[in-house]
């Protein structure tokens, strides 16, 4: 075995070119590995917080907006057959019901409500046809004398 000018054998310099070719492939693939773990799990995280916005927050809702426009039509028809009662016993148990309903829209629309300013600074960037926020349009529902609170 000879030795080199320095008087040792460098361990780099033992090995093949296949092997040092092996071994930094396998470093690379390593790297390669590793990274796409890493992102899958941001994109899992992004995919969790993006559904947490799109159902807890939308969908639900919706489902509620949906449900008190619901309990409000039934509240409409409740009054209307209260007006055409001669029964005052079966009109008071219609106007109970209005009464029942129009709390149940008005609780409901508060939930929504209350989803918005939860999320207030997300739900403000989005406009619109006439590039006004939900925000903006209950602002002028307000000056239209309609109740909106923030």
């Amino acid at each position: 075995m000879e030795s080199n000018k320095s008087g040792s054998i460098s361990l780099v310099n033992r090995f093949r070119i296949a092997t040092k070719l092996r071994v930094l492939l396998t470093v690379l693939i390593l790297i390669i590995i590793i990274t796409n773990g890493i992102n899958f799990l941001n994109t899992n995280n992004i995919f969790n917080g993006l559904k947490a916005q799109l159902y807890d927050e939308l969908f639900i809702g919706e489902g509620l907006l949906l449900n008190a426009d619901r309990d409000f039509y039934q509240a409409k028809v409740a009054v209307f057959k209260a007006m055409k009662m001669e029964n005052s016993q079966e009109a008071e148990k219609l106007l109970a019901d209005y009464k029942e309903n129009l709390q149940q829209t008005k609780d409901r629309v508060m939930s929504v409500e209350e989803i918005f300013n939860n999320n207030k600074d997300a739900y403000q960037s989005l406009q619109s046809d006439d590039g006004n926020t939900v925000f903006d349009h209950c602002r002028t529902d307000q000056s239209a004398g309609t109740e909106c609170s923030h």
